[in-house]
């Protein structure tokens, strides 16, 4: 399967990479400098620059992709700027004009899957027990969210 990956070189996709390279699909992975595209190569995936805001060129990227993985974020970075909001300005532009840019692009190129990744602390901690459908949504506040990234980014 050519599948077309954002956000290959976060914390999410440099794990997402090599494993669809590994099960035997052709990767295109978006990258930002020339040292994490070179990365990407030697995990065995086609390296691309792109601007996710460009929609012409983000059309011709995904052309002939039957999967789209968009992992795309800009996550603050430090601790204390992920506790003010506005340092989440660049992140939220990511996910809802270049996501729908990307999504777009999909639908116009036929692409038959398109994963979005996301994040919705919606559901309270519950250490070693399963969440399912049962559980009770019991959203969490900023602070909360910004526990969740450090910790997320701690285990990368």
């Amino acid at each position: 399967m050519r599948v077309f990956i954002t956000g290959a070189t976060g914390v999410i996709g440099r794990r997402v990479v090599p494993l669809l390279v590994d099960a035997g699909h052709s990767v295109t992975a978006v990258a930002r400098s020339d040292a994490k595209r070179a990365a990407l190569a030697k995990a065995g995936a086609t390296p691309i620059g792109l601007d996710l805001f460009d929609r012409a060129a983000v059309e011709r990227a995904v052309a002939g992709h039957q999967t789209i993985i968009n992992l795309a974020t800009h996550m603050p970075p430090s601790m204390t700027r992920m506790m003010v909001p506005w340092s989440w300005r660049e992140n939220d532009h990511i996910r809802r004009e270049g996501s729908a840019i990307l999504a777009d692009a999909a639908i116009r190129n036929g692409v038959e899957r398109f994963i979005q990744e996301s994040f919705a602390p919606a559901y309270p901690d519950r250490g070693a027990e399963w969440v399912t459908e049962e559980t009770p949504l019991a959203p969490t506040f900023p602070y909360d969210v910004s526990k969740a990234c450090s910790d997320l980014i701690a285990g990368s």
